[in-house]
């Protein structure tokens, strides 16, 4: 009887545990350019919203008269939001405010009241005043104001949707718009911001630094809610926080 030419099936077991063990090396380093990626992408996009966070509040105000606070050198204002961060378990949400919104120095019209933090499902952080140079007017008016604020608040928490905006407020009119600083990235969310005030001179309409520190959190690889559950940090996850100053020239 002729034997015909062909593989064993030891041989054929041995190729496909071969051809196997290439394919999960293949298919792991291209699992590994994909985290890597996606890491890479997290870091850009948040490092970038920041840089451009900083860029557009220094273009919008830096040219405000003042900043209409009350406030004392050591004044704050903290915001934190719940869940997992810098490896501890935040379980509610804080806010603290060490100065106070006072009201704005016209007579009549709709404004802002003292005291009052929410502005719709904005989250009024600070309120800083203008006015128009063309006017020519006393150095008490202010023909609009910028209020800094966080949107999307629900409950007093920031949502995946909250970002940093400034409503443009006419108080003779009551007339407003709202814009967002920079336009945030899905799966970003803000998890802490802080500001303080630094006083240089006595009187309501004196210069002020600003001193702000702000900290984004990129969920690209595993959610929010998936990370706060485990209370542990992905490391295809970015975090990042920011210091930067904000000089009001004042008049």
């Amino acid at each position: 009887m002729k034997r015909r030419k062909g593989f064993t099936l030891i041989e054929l077991l041995v190729v496909m545990t071969v051809s196997l063990l290439v394919l999960g090396m293949v298919l792991s380093s291209f699992d590994m350019m994909q985290n890597a990626m996606a890491k890479n992408k997290a870091k850009s996009e948040t490092e970038t919203y920041i840089d451009n966070v900083v860029l557009q509040m220094t273009r919008t105000f830096t040219g405000a008269r003042y900043i209409q606070v009350s406030s004392t050198n050591t004044a704050s204002l903290t915001m934190v939001m719940p869940g997992f961060l810098n490896k501890q378990k935040i379980t509610a949400p804080s806010f603290s405010r060490g100065f106070a919104l006072v009201d704005p120095p016209y007579a009549g019209g709709d404004y802002l009241s003292s005291g009052e933090d929410i502005y719709g499902d904005i989250l009024v952080l600070l309120a800083f005043a203008y006015e128009n140079p063309l006017y020519n007017r006393s150095t008490t008016s202010v023909d609009y104001w910028y209020l800094l604020g966080v949107s999307n608040m629900s409950s007093g928490q920031v949502t995946d949707k909250s970002n940093l905006v400034y409503v443009e407020y006419n108080p003779l009119t009551g007339g407003h718009s709202i814009k967002n600083l920079v336009t945030k990235p899905e799966l970003m969310w803000i998890r802490r911001l802080e500001i303080i005030p630094q006083r240089l001179g006595s009187g309501s309409t004196n210069n002020k630094i600003l001193n702000f520190s702000l900290s984004a959190r990129h969920y690209m690889k595993r959610s929010k809610i998936s990370e706060d559950l485990r209370t542990k940090h992905d490391v295809y996850n970015y975090e990042t926080t920011k210091f930067f100053t904000l000089y009001i020239r004042g008049k």
